[in-house]
């Protein structure tokens, strides 16, 4: 990657979590918009760039590609805070915001794992996730809670 062509495509990244700060404190659907809209510039440049490849190893990015295998992790949080109406096409929306977003942190995960950045301990979770993410929980059911009664 040029220096030029990192430049504009840190300098997308640098809008769009400047906007995903301010959602943070004002969850405003033209905000999300757009900064959904920037995220997806980087990744049309991401992927025109080859910034992340399969044969390289997490030594080989520099240290601007770092910030980015964050990006999946950053479009599902602001997914989540998009505001919805109550009524039932809100309650449709929402849902479809949330499987997006879990696609998106998945997307993330699947990342994290080609750069050996999963540890051990949780590649099990994430085996799990890849199996069944609808019904994936990371909390078992009875761990840790008491049985009515007792």
């Amino acid at each position: 990657m040029s220096s030029e062509e990192d430049t504009s495509l840190t300098a997308l990244y640098n809008r769009a979590e400047a906007l995903r700060t301010r959602i943070e404190t004002t969850a405003d659907t033209k905000l999300v918009d757009e900064a959904l809209s920037l995220y997806d510039r980087v990744r049309s440049g991401i992927s025109s760039l080859a910034v992340f490849s399969p044969n390289e190893g997490l030594e080989d990015l520099g240290n601007g590609a770092l910030r980015l295998l964050l990006l999946d992790f950053r479009v599902a949080g602001v997914l989540q805070r998009r505001p919805f109406s109550r009524d039932a096409p809100g309650i449709q929306q929402r849902i479809s915001a949330l499987t997006q977003a879990r696609d998106s942190y998945l997307s993330f995960l699947d990342l994290a794992d080609t750069y050996a950045l999963v540890g051990a301990d949780h590649r099990p979770l994430l085996e799990t996730l890849r199996r069944d993410p609808v019904g994936f929980s990371g909390v078992s059911g009875g761990e840790g809670v008491e049985e009515e009664g007792g």
